[in-house]
Parts: C-alpha cells; sequence; structure tokens
C-alpha cells in the first residue's frame, strides 16, 4: 500500500522496467480546504516498486507549465509507454487557468529514464467536433476529452483511448464513450469515431485496454450517480469492463471488478470506496490489480493506494476474475 503523509493520491498509471514498476500518480497536498479542490491542484508523483508493496517515492514526474501555457492549472491523468529506440512516451491531460480548467485537451511527453520527462509545447489531441461533445451543459459546464490510455499496434502505430462524451445519440445524459485515435509518431494524431459507448451512463473514466484469450477488453470507472436507473449495469462507483471477441465490431458490457454504492458501504470488498481498478504485471509476470481508496465510511477521503490482488481472465466466458 502507498500512503504519502502530506498528499492525497488518487488516479494512477504504470510502466514496467528492467524488473521494477515505475508508479505515476496523481497528488496534491492534503492541507487544502476540501478533498475534492485537490483536482486543480493535480501534478504527477512517482514512485518506484519490485513488489508492488514496498514504494520508493521519486521526484515529481510532471507539474503544470508557467502561467499562460495550455496546462498551466493542472495536469490530470495520463498513461506511459516504452518506445522502441530506449525512449519513454507519456500522455497525460492538461488543463488551463484562462478556462478555469473546463476544457480537457491531451498532451504527451518524452523520457530516456523515466525521470526527467520533457514536455511537447502543444496539446496534441482534442475533442474532434465530428465525433465528440465540444462543452456539456451540465456538470459544470465542462469539455470531457481526458485520461489517454496508449497502446502500440502490431504495425507499429500508436493508439489512444480516451474520456470523451458523444456529439449526439441517445439520451443526453448518458452519452459517455471512449474515444481513440491514431498516429505514425505520437505527435500527430488522427481522431476515429467512438471505440465504445454504454448508452446511459454519463462518462467512461480512465480506460485501460487490454487483450486475453482472444477477447479485447476496454476497462472503465463511473461513479453510482452517473449511471441512468433502470440499466443492467449495477448503480456502484467503481471500475467495469467491455468486451469484445477479437474481430467483432462492438464491446459489450462485460460486468465489473470493484465497486461501492458511492457512500462507503461495501460492495465486494470489506473498507472504504474504491475506484480506479488497473491491471499490471508484477516483476514476475503474473498479472495483478490495484486501485486507490477513496471516502471511507465516516466521509473521511483516504487517497490511497491499495495493495495488489491477483487477476485471472476465465478463457470459456471471458469473466475477470479478482483474487
Amino acid at each position: 500500500m502507498l500512503h504519502l503523509e502530506n498528499n492525497y493520491l488518487w488516479d494512477f498509471w504504470t510502466l514496467q522496467h528492467q524488473g521494477q514498476t515505475h508508479l505515476y500518480y496523481l497528488n496534491a497536498p492534503r492541507d487544502i480546504d476540501h478533498p475534492e479542490d485537490r483536482h486543480k491542484r493535480a501534478r504527477v508523483g512517482h514512485a518506484v516498486s519490485s513488489d508492488l508493496k514496498k514504494w520508493e517515492v521519486l521526484p515529481e514526474a510532471l507539474a503544470p507549465s508557467e502561467k499562460g501555457n495550455w496546462d498551466d492549472c493542472a495536469i490530470w491523468t495520463g498513461s506511459a509507454l516504452s518506445l522502441s529506440e530506449g525512449r519513454f512516451a507519456m500522455a497525460y491531460t492538461g488543463i488551463c487557468q484562462q478556462e478555469e480548467g473546463k476544457i480537457q485537451r491531451v498532451g504527451m511527453a518524452f523520457s530516456e529514464d523515466l525521470i526527467h520527462w520533457e514536455k511537447h509545447p502543444e496539446p496534441v489531441l482534442e475533442a474532434d467536433p465530428r465525433y465528440y461533445e465540444q462543452q456539456a451543459s451540465i456538470r459544470g459546464n465542462e469539455l470531457h476529452f481526458r485520461d489517454p490510455y496508449l497502446i502500440q499496434e502490431s504495425d507499429g502505430s500508436y493508439r489512444m483511448f480516451v474520456t470523451a462524451r458523444l456529439k449526439e445519440g441517445g439520451e443526453y445524459f448518458g452519452r459517455g464513450c471512449i474515444a481513440t485515435a491514431v498516429s505514425k509518431d505520437l505527435l500527430k494524431w488522427e481522431s476515429q469515431p467512438a471505440a465504445a459507448s454504454l448508452p446511459g451512463v454519463y462518462q467512461l473514466e480512465v480506460p485501460q485496454y487490454w487483450q486475453a484469450h482472444g477477447r479485447e477488453y476496454l476497462f472503465f470507472s463511473t461513479l453510482a450517480d452517473s449511471i441512468l436507473p433502470g440499466l443492467r449495469i449495477p448503480r456502484l462507483s467503481g471500475t467495469f469492463y467491455l468486451v469484445r471477441r477479437k474481430g467483432e465490431d462492438q464491446y459489450q458490457y462485460g460486468g465489473i471488478t470493484i465497486g461501492t454504492d458511492g457512500f462507503g458501504m461495501k460492495a465486494d470488498y470489506l473498507g472504504p470506496e474504491k475506484y480506479i481498478f488497473k491491471l499490471l504485471p508484477d516483476s514476475k509476470g503474473e498479472l495483478k490489480g490495484m486501485w486507490w481508496f477513496g471516502y471511507d465510511w465516516e466521509g473521511q477521503f483516504a487517497g490511497t493506494l491499495s495493495d495488489p490482488v491477483p487477476v485471472n481472465f476465465d478463457p470459456k466466458s471471458g469473466d475477470v476474475m479478482l483474487g
């Protein structure tokens, strides 16, 4: 478990390199007036571990740029990728002060040692108006386009999955989707129609793509109040997954990995609210899962990372099983 004495910790992403797991995480000072104020103070911390339990905290990885830049307010969730030439790439979300943090864009940073990161000066991807909503009229009038997840395709090109909302179609509230874009160099991106959507869900946060037993999975997190009543999706705050067999066009709802009812009550594990479940291999190549703890039963925000749990995919049903 990773607990920061002076900082809250929440969304995170990882990269395996030379037997160590590099953990990047959003963090903000614990002395702010209210935990929900952390989002406008977010920066990217860095820690490493060889067992996913004991962590060595390293210097900060990314911080907001100087005032006047597109990401001068806060840095939000991203992902990291090893490149074939021995370098590393990190896609991240940025917001700026001039727009009061309401417009979310994707930026890119590069590193040769996973410690020192150099940002590309401009955002590399924004919500394409052909496919995605440009600015919501509810929930703070924000443009939802964040949490990029990078993968490299078999042909050497790159694909990005991004939290977004569909421009049109169906009930307005429930247009949450996972946007996608492709690139050959990580800087010039071509937006495409959404990789997946789930009608009735407001937003599909922090997507993660995974493959197992001939199936493709898209994991995402959402809050209980982001799910319209009457769906076959449980109204829990947690991490869910979509699944399709390779070659199929559409992802289908698969299930839930972790979740609570959003008020600190137990769903499938004892303890406080659990959110943003991530898959990652350990140093032995065994698949594990981790999440961060949110609000506890007394309404206090923990902001702490869990210890790992084993994860398995049922080869027959495709179900994701923890423990």
